[in-house]
């Protein structure tokens, strides 16, 4: 297994999190990417966050009564991961009012979590992706990581997936769509 696995695994995730929670695609998987620079930036903010918070809610710490170095680091990270949450949800707010003036409208099932808790309240709608992001990409990233294990360890369970895989998509680029699924 490549020594970086584990990170590539967690850009995978912070790429389908982010998907879902910004409705936006951060590039983070290829580093010619435009959005290259603030994907980064959410990444290393991300995984400050998640060794911070644990290191300092379960060791002994005077950050409680002084701002220790550490506890610094941690809210710099906290106000990274908001302010590229969001730039990009306003970059999702033009993109939205964009579409509305030369109107194009989707259906409600079409609609992302993002466009629709944009309707109700901006600040929500921030929050809430903020919130996606920092309880999504460490527990996904598990369980992904879990999963794969699990397939690495029973090759016939491995192979039947690979099999349904194959009757869902029997072209490589074919179309996905959740009505192909035999679920039960």
């Amino acid at each position: 297994m490549p020594d970086d696995f584990k990170e590539y695994i967690q850009h995978w995730t912070l790429e389908s999190v982010a998907l879902v929670a910004l409705d936006k695609p951060l590039g983070l998987l290829r580093e010619n990417s435009e959005n290259f620079t603030d994907a980064s930036k959410l990444f290393a903010a991300l995984r400050d966050w998640m060794y911070l918070t644990l290191d300092l809610e379960y060791t002994p710490s005077l950050w409680r009564i002084v701002a220790t170095p550490k506890f610094k680091r941690l809210m710099r990270a906290l106000d990274d991961i908001q302010d590229v949450t969001s730039k990009y949800t306003m970059e999702a707010i033009a993109k939205l009012e964009e579409e509305q003036q030369r109107g194009i409208e989707r259906e409600e099932n079409e609609k992302s979590i993002l466009e629709k808790l944009l309707k109700i309240d901006r600040k929500i709608a921030t929050v809430m992706a903020m919130d996606l992001l920092l309880g999504g990409v460490d527990t996904t990233t598990s369980l992904t990581v879990g999963v794969l294990l699990c397939l690495a360890k029973n090759p016939d369970k491995q192979e039947k997936l690979r099999e349904e895989v194959k009757r869902i998509l029997p072209q490589k680029n074919g179309d996905f769509a959740a009505d192909t699924l035999s679920i039960g």
